[in-house]
Order: C-alpha cells, then structure tokens, then sequence
C-alpha cells in the first residue's frame, strides 16, 4: 500500500513507513524467534471488507524491515471479506518475522506457521558448544530443504539443483544414515533427461 511500498518496484520503503504509521496503518509484529518454513496461516474478524498486507522476513538489520535487503517482494497481499476471514497460503514460506499492516484494529486474530519440515533426522552432538551451533544451524537448514526432494530455497522457487544436491546427499547421510530423498531426486532427473521434450520445458522454467 502506497505510501510503504515504492511505486517503481513496490518494493518496502522504511523511511515513508516512519512518516505514515501514525495515521495510515495499524501494524502488527510478530517474531517466531527462529527461522520456520511452512504454511503462514490467521483467523481475523473483520468488521468491513480490506486489504491487509503480511510482511515478512528472515532477518532485520538494525531491528528495521528493510525489503530492498533481498531484492524480492516478500509480502503477501490478502482481501478479508466481512466477518470471518481463514486463510492459508498457496506455498510455503520461510520466516522468523512478521508484520500485519490493517487499516482496521483487530481485537480478535491468530497467526501461525504450519511448519513443514523433515524431521526424520538423528541428532548428533559433540558437547562443544560452538561446533554443536553450527550443528544445529546444520540440521534445521537440511530440515527445510528435505522434505520432499532437495530444494534450494524452501520459500522461494523452491528448485533443487544437481550440483547443490551433492552436498545435500552428504547431509542426508549424516543426518538420517540413508539416501532416500537422494535416490528420489536422482531418478527425477534421470528421467528428465530420458525425455528430450521435458528437458525442453525444464530450461525453460530455468530461464525464466
């Protein structure tokens, strides 16, 4: 909504969101204080038909929202009707933070992440408190690039590459003693390339 996202690309403005909260906007944060990928879910009561906007993002400098950050467009943009409004997003997203921008004040809503994840996983520890971050840091990474084949970014294209999928082989190995997922996004490609006509539309959505 004009003036917090900038007309050439409507991407977040944060110098005119400080000169336009005040009158413009009720905005509401949310921080699940850890990175989640998964289905963003609200019930809202609304008294009168809106649109509502759900920001959000994996990290904020300087605690400011800041879209031009990662160069994409990371809101979702939703009409409620009158009365009660449920939704659940088409796609999985991946976020710690959120922000509900209204023009109406909500007295009565609930926002949650239905996570998806693999959580098929061995952990494993070393009582070293700084490799057993970066452990930790490594399992929840693999948790939401395996759930069903191995993607690259669980909240955006969600594409999984062959080159990255080598060390996500590792991963999977390390973490669950067996190569499953592996096996199955091999024989995707295997079958792909089986087909001439399907590597075809594969560049394609590549490339575009």
């Amino acid at each position: 909504p004009r003036p917090y996202f900038s007309e050439r690309k409507h991407l977040y403005n944060p110098e005119k969101v400080i000169k336009s909260l005040d009158n413009s906007f009720f905005e509401y944060k949310f921080d699940f204080q850890k990175i989640y990928s998964g289905i963003v879910s609200f019930e809202i009561e609304s008294k009168t038909e809106e649109t509502i906007y759900l920001v959000f993002d994996e990290f904020l400098p300087n605690n400011k929202w800041m879209f031009l950050r990662s160069t994409c467009n990371d809101f979702i943009e939703i009409n409620l009707k009158k009365g009660k409004n449920v939704f659940y997003s088409k796609v999985p997203y991946t976020l710690k933070y959120l922000l509900l921008l209204t023009k109406e004040k909500f007295t009565n809503f609930d926002i949650k992440i239905i996570k998806i994840q693999n959580d098929l996983i061995t952990s494993h520890r070393t009582g070293n408190d700084v490799i057993d971050n970066v452990i930790i840091a490594a399992e929840r990474t693999f948790k939401q690039n395996a759930v069903d084949i191995f993607t690259d970014c669980p909240g955006r294209e969600r594409a999984g590459w062959l080159c990255d999928s080598y060390f996500s082989g590792r991963a999977e190995s390390f973490f669950t003693g067996n190569h499953n997922i592996e096996k199955c996004f091999l024989n995707i490609w295997i079958a792909i390339f089986n087909n001439p006509q399907k590597i075809e539309i594969v560049s394609l959505n590549i490339s575009s």
